[in-house]
């Protein structure tokens, strides 16, 4: 991403929006695989707590009726176990779904600006200098 972003700089013809969008879209898959990820333990976070007041609140009402508080903290601590081994079953699930979705959107290959043509960034285009052999970049084909 950041090579990517380098290299949108290094077009001296380019105005300052067209290197800003350049720039733009090499970020663009991070913030989609951010944005699904946080989302994602948005939902997880608010299942268990929806889970662990649905326990406070059973446990609430244990003693509103008249339970003895060790007998209702003993059902508490139980509920609230359940809640979390539930929970930590949907770890697996909840990461592949998070590995899938930042996996849908179209990856920028690495240290290249969109719109470079798949392959090595260097590829040549008809009309096009070949890049010195040790160019450095991403791809590491030096001298």
């Amino acid at each position: 991403m950041f090579r990517c972003s380098a290299r949108c700089c290094e077009d001296a013809a380019a105005s300052m929006q067209e290197v800003q969008r350049c720039i733009e879209r090499c970020h663009a898959p991070l913030a989609r695989a951010q944005a699904i990820v946080t989302a994602e333990l948005e939902h997880f976070q608010d299942r268990l707590s929806r889970c662990s007041l649905q326990c406070s609140d059973q446990a609430k009402d244990a003693l509103d009726s008249g339970g003895s508080e060790p007998r209702v903290r003993g059902q508490l601590d139980a509920c609230l176990a359940t809640c979390g081994d539930q929970h930590l079953r949907l770890v697996p699930a909840m990461a592949k779904k998070m590995r899938e979705g930042a996996g849908q959107h179209p990856a920028v290959t690495p240290g290249t600006p969109p719109g470079t043509p798949r392959g090595h960034p260097h590829t040549l285009i008809k009309g096009q200098v070949a890049p010195p052999t040790n160019c450095g970049c991403y791809w590491g084909h030096w001298g």
